[in-house]
This record gives C-alpha cells, structure tokens and sequence, in this order.
C-alpha cells in the first residue's frame, strides 16, 4: 500500500508543479476544468489507493451513454 501512496502522491505533486507557470495565465473556465481534473484525479487515486469499490469513471459513462451506445450497435449489427 505504501507504493500506491507514493505513486499517486508522485502523480498528484508532479502535475500542478510542471503546470504552475500555465496556471497562473489561465483565464477562469480553463482554471474550473483544470480543477474538475485534479478532483477526478484525487478520486481515482482514492480508489487506487484504498481498493475502494467505489463507483468509477466507467460507471459514470455507462450511466450517460449507456442506452445510447447500446441502441446504435443494435443498429449497427442489423
């Protein structure tokens, strides 16, 4: 568990560090999606790290396009 850790901790410090000159000229919807990015970041690397079964980004697609994806390889397959 203690390499999980290090692994998202690296992962998690080295991207804000490499893109702290960018940040600082971000206009502010380039910031708001910079920052949903770090939050589904930190979410997965929660997951990672504990094993959590917890919902995941899948999940969340499944949920959206799921009847849609389902419906046009339905009609792809006739």
């Amino acid at each position: 568990m203690l390499e999980k850790i290090f692994v998202a901790l690296l992962f998690l410090l080295s991207v804000p560090i490499a893109d702290a000159r960018n940040f600082k000229r971000m206009d502010a919807r380039t910031a708001s999606l910079y920052a949903s990015l770090v939050l589904a970041s930190l979410y997965l690397s929660y997951i990672f790290v504990t094993g959590a079964s917890l919902p995941n980004l899948s999940d969340l697609y499944r949920a959206l396009f799921g009847g849609a994806a389902e419906s046009l390889v339905r009609y792809l397959d006739k």
